[in-house]
């Protein structure tokens, strides 16, 4: 699902961290890696596999339209074509959504866009360091942006109808993770900076 294009201040703090220019491009939202998300980090013993974190929760998806709305924090991890991710990240009060994703510049059966690639949420209550996993972008070091509220993203003007519109999808999908397997990649690529196949 489309839930928006991208705001001119998406582009230029993406440029001031050395990413691509994503002028145009918009944000889309796909349920294959939601349930990919859901599989890999709601399971009960997520905070055994990854220290700091709490199980991803169907609430939680339904929040991360407002994470790239609204975020607290964002993270360009600059790299080749199409390898390049964007994290964003806000609290919730009961933990830290941080949803990751992937820019596509080119591709040959869709339009240049940002995908979703995966989210996951830190646990409040731990008071874990928040700073973000590594995601599959080898070769460069990212840059944090927004840290400690200093700069926030203005909403998009239009947003009203959007989200109203995009939740409401965002939802279905929500509903229906769970069903259907995965793409069989792990989250182990996102924090070692592994190379995956291209889109």
């Amino acid at each position: 699902m489309t839930f928006r294009e991208v705001t001119p201040e998406e582009v230029r703090e993406v440029l001031r961290q050395d990413g691509p220019d994503i002028s145009g491009m918009v944000h889309e939202i796909t349920a294959e890696e939601l349930r990919h998300a859901m599989k890999r980090h709601g399971e009960s013993d997520e905070a055994t596999k990854n220290p700091g974190h709490r199980p991803l929760t169907k609430a939680d998806l339904k929040n991360v339209l407002a994470v790239i709305d609204a975020p607290t924090e964002m993270t360009v991890k600059p790299a080749g074509d199409n390898r390049t991710s964007i994290l964003y990240g806000r609290d919730f009060g009961n933990g830290k959504v941080e949803y990751v994703e992937r820019v596509f510049e080119t591709s040959a059966k869709n339009k240049p866009r940002l995908s979703t690639k995966t989210v996951w949420v830190r646990d409040a209550a731990t008071g874990a360091e928040t700073s973000p996993p590594r995601v599959s972008t080898p070769y460069r070091n990212s840059r944090v942006l927004f840290a400690n509220g200093r700069v926030k993203l203005t909403p998009f003007s239009c947003r009203g109808k959007l989200v109203m519109s995009g939740l409401s999808k965002l939802e279905m999908s929500a509903s229906s993770i769970g069903t259907g397997s995965g793409d069989g990649r792990t989250d182990r690529d996102e924090r070692t900076g592994s190379k995956s196949a291209g889109s």
